[in-house]
């Protein structure tokens, strides 16, 4: 029997190679190792009900990937691509005589369909590419008889269940409920009329439910529902996961506010989270700018725009992959804890951590190569670093140990050896992450960097004696405050953003590594702090010119435009009550059924390779999950188109963090 993966409630069969093994014995011809075709003719059902001869001679071929299963694409008789279909996309699948041959007959869904009939010295029992779209059609009853199933089971669900579900809070809204069927890709209607509403049972426990004539259905607010609101569809649309499958829901709204309740969603989310009263803990000013960021999409989004590029597939299969000799030579220390990437063009190195291995990988215009592996040690001691950053034109590498937080060590790229220690005070001057003092200052043969802890940061200066921090550049946040700093990042001039565990982002100007801090306690004041979600921040970004900020959360990417009349921005001046809504990038619900439990990793703009002077210009948004790459067009994103993104599949992503 096939494997299965579950698909939002639904088991999708998953043509492996495997299969495909077990029907070279029917004939055909294999084209490669993950590919396999047959030869015939290719008709195209006419507006008449009868049969135009497309291709007189033509080549299926069935090509597997980790995404789709497989796809089916139609090559011309000099082998030459001219139609290509994932699985997904196919409906109808039935045998059928054709006019001279027997064959398969299938549908596609942009409406067209087709008949593929064998060649004359074949037949459908065996032709390995029939057999496989036959397959395909017994997955796709299974499916949906599983689908049916499903239906039948929520809709006999009994309204008593709604006891326990605690009081209603804020409004509720009208509409129809839909779910997504996988083997359709489209939400099917479940019920045409339900009303949708937030409920509290105290101590900051919320609940959304859905009721309709006969159905009821509850679930605990989170911010695993991952709920989205489009302005342009009227709709809400969120997550459920039960203990043998992933649902996504949607609701068209008919009727009720729901502006008014998508505040309230995030107004119970926040407080669901953080423990605290949102009305108390959130600003005014700040209450529209966190409102703001649940929309999934913008009501002026462009219907075209010739300067912007044209996404592709949205599911595209990796071709970095792990081999032979990178698995036998860097595999002895588990998991990676971080990613160097080199910032000079001549420079074609990345490395990358794994205990007290550091592993060189080629980086090149045809792909990732594992070089070496090198071993960080001092003396005795044994160095596991948890952060690694180039220096110095990528002269010299920072390892930053997580277990000795007063000392640094700098390692010698050429000789791949540790060939200094650099000491801070034990007590005020830990170092648990370090950065460039501006974004490309290690294109420069600059020495001194910038250190951060959880509630301080401050310049390092190897030049200097016995301890390498410099005192009285930098600034130390009071402990009342419970600051719980994460993580920072510096704009090409030097201006200083920080992330949290609690969620709040603080910017300051270039004066704080630059400017001597005379005050005693070496206090100083962000410009600009934007409140937290309730969620930790992971990993923070700036773009060089300061005017757009990207953190990154578990569930989520925070994409915050700094810009304030005057062509200044929060760096330089408070943004107070005029800072617009942050943009939040999310997969869709049904896309997280394929890339499973989302845990982000710390998102890049990544940028094309120039010289420092030449000014960088940010593409794209770069994070992963998992073995999945995630990347949105950051043109794209500026102009509100959030929901357009590419999702790349890579064994070789157990290797990188992005």
């Amino acid at each position: 029997s096939l494997p299965t993966e579950t698909l939002l409630g639904n088991p999708r069969r998953v043509l492996t190679m495997s299969f495909f093994a077990n029907l070279f014995g029917f004939g055909g011809s294999s084209t490669d190792d993950d590919s396999f075709s047959s030869r015939g003719v290719l008709y195209e059902l006419n507006e008449h009900g009868g049969w135009n001869c497309g291709y007189p001679i033509c080549k299926l071929v069935v090509t597997q990937r980790e995404l789709e299963g497989f796809v089916l694409t139609v090559c011309d008789v000099d082998g030459a691509e001219e139609l290509r279909f994932r699985a997904l996309q196919l409906r109808s699948i039935c045998a059928q005589d054709g006019p001279m041959n027997a064959g398969v007959q299938f549908s596609v869904v942009n409406g067209c369909t087709y008949l593929f009939e064998c060649a004359e010295d074949s037949t459908p029992e065996s032709d390995p590419v029939v057999q496989a779209l036959l397959k395909v059609a017994e997955s796709q009853r299974e499916n949906e008889e599983q689908h049916r199933e499903e239906l039948r089971a929520l809709s006999t669900l009994s309204p008593v269940q709604a006891e326990g579900c605690g009081n209603v809070t804020g409004n509720q809204i009208e509409g129809q409920l839909l779910l997504w069927n996988s083997s359709s890709q489209a939400h099917c209607l479940l019920h045409p009329e339900v009303t949708v509403k937030l409920t509290t049972s105290g101590d900051y426990q919320y609940n959304l439910c859905v009721e309709g004539a006969g159905f009821f259905w509850a679930q605990p607010v989170s911010e695993s529902m991952q709920l989205q609101y489009s302005k342009v569809d009227k709709g809400f649309q969120w997550i459920c996961q039960t203990e043998t499958s992933l649902f996504s829901w949607r609701v068209r709204v008919t009727g009720g506010d729901e502006k008014e309740f998508n505040e309230n969603f995030c107004t119970v989310l926040y407080e669901h989270k953080t423990k605290e009263s949102f009305a108390k803990k959130v600003k005014k000013d700040d209450r529209d700018w966190m409102y703001g960021s649940t929309y999934a999409d913008s009501v002026d989004v462009p219907e075209s725009d010739d300067e912007l590029e044209e996404e592709s597939e949205m599911f595209i299969e990796g071709e970095l992959e792990d081999d032979e000799q990178t698995s036998k030579a860097f595999s002895t220390a588990g998991g990676n804890s971080c990613l160097a990437v080199s910032t000079m063009e001549r420079n074609d190195r990345s490395f990358v951590s794994r205990g007290s291995e550091i592993g060189v990988f080629k980086t090149n215009p045809e792909g990732v190569k594992y070089t070496a592996t090198i071993r960080a040690r001092q003396g005795d001691t044994e160095v596991q670093p948890n952060q690694i950053m180039m220096h110095e034109q990528d002269s010299k590498m920072i390892l930053v140990d997580p277990d000795r937080l007063s000392t640094l060590y700098c390692m010698d790229v050429e000789t791949e050896t540790i060939v200094d220690e650099w000491k801070t005070d034990e007590d005020a001057f830990k170092v648990r992450s370090i950065l460039p003092e501006e974004k490309y200052a290690q294109q420069q043969p600059k020495s001194t960097f910038v250190a951060v802890n959880g509630a301080a940061a401050f310049l390092i200066d190897p030049r200097l004696g016995a301890t390498k921090h410099v005192e009285h550049y930098g600034f130390q946040m009071a402990f009342s405050t419970n600051p719980q700093l994460t993580c920072a990042a510096t704009t090409g001039n030097g201006e200083f953003v920080t992330g949290s565990r609690t969620g709040a982002i603080r910017m300051m100007d270039q004066k704080t590594f630059t400017e001597r801090n005379t005050n005693e306690s070496r206090r100083r004041r962000a410009k600009t702090q934007l409140p937290g979600f309730g969620d930790p921040i992971l990993g923070i970004d700036v773009t060089e010119d300061g005017k757009w900020v990207l953190a990154t959360c578990e569930k989520y990417l925070l994409v915050i435009s700094t810009e304030l009349e005057g062509d200044v921005t929060g760096f330089q001046k408070p943004m107070g009550k005029n800072k617009r809504a942050p943009l939040k990038l999310r997969l869709k619900p049904q896309d997280v059924a394929v890339v499973g439990n989302v845990s982000f990793t710390p998102a890049k703009f990544n940028t094309r390779h120039v010289t420092h002077s030449s000014g960088e210009i940010e593409r794209t948004v770069v994070t992963s999950t998992g073995q999945y790459v995630i990347t949105w067009n950051f043109r794209h994103v500026k102009k509100g188109r959030l929901q357009e993104y590419q999702v790349f599949f890579s064994s070789f992503c157990a290797f990188f963090l992005f």
